[in-house]
């Protein structure tokens, strides 16, 4: 929960959160550094042969591998300059700290919605076993497989918009800015929440009811409205969430394997509004409980 003291800097670090949070982020530094040294290192000394090849085209690319992100940056060049290990370590960590509690905040709400709204339960599932079949260690996941995955993008995206991780995004106007009769000044720092958008009448219709229907893009009366800013739980524009696309294939991947695997039921009472708290990531002021039964498929781990 957010405390408004910490918000000073002078004040939290005469606190215990601040050494505790400097002994966890040494951890996570040490760790980062260690794997950031070793890729350089053998880089460096890697035959041509072996050399990492860029393949974003290809499902397959023979006995070389795609490149990583880690390899795309330790080949990155500014001005002529390689980067320094700092330099890829804060992109990396980026993707470290922007990608854990974002994932499980927005898997959690997902399978709630499912799970309160059986119809698309059963369409992902059906959908789910269609594309990749029931044996569970036979599965091979592309990313040409997961983009079939109709129905599970649509909940997907309806659960993000409902209960969007990041309830509350910062940005500074970079130049004095009208929108409508408001001025908003240069150097203005300013809140955006993609919750409250999410839930405006004035951008979709029913916005309080979970309808993945309506980011079908077949058109249809009101597709009109939903063009690429109506969707804002990945932010939009330039400095949208960089990690999007590898977002929306990580959650598929899951809940391809958690659909086959479990059946699950909401034990709370699905009448009533959840209760939600803002801390780092969107969560619920109570645990979310579920009923969990494993499914009849041929093997499951």
């Amino acid at each position: 929960m957010y405390d408004l003291k910490y918000y000073f800097d002078f004040i939290f670090r005469c606190t215990s959160k601040a050494k505790e949070a400097k002994r966890a982020l040494a951890v996570i530094n040490d760790f980062a550094e260690q794997v950031i040294l070793q890729r350089r290192n053998e880089l460096m000394h890697a035959p041509k042969e072996q050399q990492v090849l860029e393949a974003d085209n290809q499902q397959t690319a023979g006995s070389k591998r795609r490149k990583t992100l880690l390899d795309i940056l330790l080949n990155s060049t500014i001005d002529g300059q390689s980067l320094s290990n700092v330099d890829v370590l804060e992109e990396v960590q980026s993707f470290i700290f922007a990608g854990h509690d974002t994932l499980s905040s927005a898997l959690m709400f997902f399978f709630y919605c499912i799970a309160t709204n059986r119809e698309w339960e059963r369409k992902c599932y059906e959908e789910i076993r269609s594309v990749f079949g029931t044996e569970i260690d036979a599965i091979s996941v592309s990313r040409e497989l997961l983009n079939r995955l109709h129905y599970v993008d649509l909940c997907i995206k309806e659960s993000l918009r409902m209960y969007p991780p990041v309830a509350l995004i910062g940005r500074k106007a970079l130049e004095e800015t009208k929108i409508n009769d408001h001025i908003i000044p240069a150097g203005a720092n300013i809140g955006f929440s993609p919750l409250i958008f999410g839930r405006l009448s004035e951008v979709y219709d029913d916005p309080n009811t979970f309808k993945p229907e309506r980011f079908e893009e077949v058109a249809c009366e009101n597709s009109a409205k939903l063009n690429p800013y109506t969707f804002t739980s990945f932010s939009a524009g330039p400095r949208s969430c960089l990690g999007q696309k590898y977002a929306m294939l990580q959650m598929k991947v899951t809940v391809v394997y958690i659909l086959l695997s479990f059946n699950m039921e909401y034990a709370g009472d699905a009448t009533q509004e959840l209760k939600l708290s803002n801390e780092v990531t969107m969560r619920t002021k109570d645990p979310l409980m579920f009923t969990v039964r494993p499914r009849d498929v041929k093997s499951v781990n």
